[in-house]
């Protein structure tokens, strides 16, 4: 989720059609400044070199477990419309295929369609391979001076990702008794991964600050952020050796 404000005035969006090394280009109706959807960057137009700011990422999660947990929830529909249909791009999905053009970095860490979390603070890029989630639903790591918590759950598939600090203390957290929960042994409260505030426990009412990600294919990742460091258990901050593709 992007803010619309850029140097104190609000512009609305479409989508372009164009395509920036694979990654979605959107477009400003007030200049038509082509803007990534990946990075936020103005590429094209009056505009470029601007940057929209990231607001938030929420927790990409099915909606029948969205639903038994916030059975109240609003639904945004386009004219009272629900699309029901297939997934139009299930079979690039399950194909080996990288897009229109070919990925512009190279690297044998991963095989280019594995999925990864990426984040980005400040200049410092780090991905997080989902396979690794199939071990644990919880990661803590360290990204440019911030202790981070990172969370995924395979069955719900949400996923969020926080500081971890909260009032001078770095807290510890453990996976809690459903999806839209972790726990903190540092001081036995419980928060929402949704909102991130505690809602149970001595910091009730405190909020984590949130740090947004994406869900992306590792050739997506490192074209845009052929610089990122992937995370590898004991060694996450060994930079990911990438090559330029010849």
């Amino acid at each position: 989720m992007w803010s619309r404000i850029v140097d104190g005035k609000a512009y609305t969006f479409g989508v372009s059609g164009k395509l920036w090394r694979n990654g979605l280009v959107m477009y400003d109706h007030q200049t038509d400044t082509l803007w990534s959807g990946i990075t936020g960057e103005a590429l094209q137009g009056p505009l470029k070199g601007k940057r929209l700011q990231i607001l938030t990422a929420v927790p990409k999660v099915r909606w029948r477990d969205w639903r038994a947990a916030y059975p109240h929830s609003q639904v945004l529909t386009s004219h009272g419309v629900q699309d029901r249909g297939e997934d139009g791009y299930a079979s690039y999905h399950a194909s080996g295929r990288t897009g229109l053009f070919p990925p512009e970095h190279a690297d044998a860490q991963l095989g280019p369609k594995d999925l990864v979390m990426g984040i980005r603070i400040g200049e410092q890029a780090r991905a997080y391979p989902l396979r690794i989630f199939t071990q644990t639903k919880l990661i803590t790591d360290r990204v440019a001076g911030k202790d981070l918590v990172v969370y995924r759950d395979p069955e719900s598939e949400a996923s969020a990702v926080f500081e971890r600090q909260v009032e001078g203390q770095v807290l510890s957290f453990t996976p809690g008794p459903m999806w839209t929960l972790l726990e903190d042994s540092t001081t036995g409260s419980t928060w929402d991964i949704v909102t991130g505030t505690a809602v149970a426990g001595p910091l009730e009412g405190k909020r984590l600050h949130r740090v947004p990600h994406h869900n992306i294919y590792w050739f997506a990742w490192v074209d845009f952020y052929p610089h990122t460091t992937l995370f590898r258990g004991a060694s996450p901050t060994l930079q990911a050796p990438v090559r330029q593709a010849p």
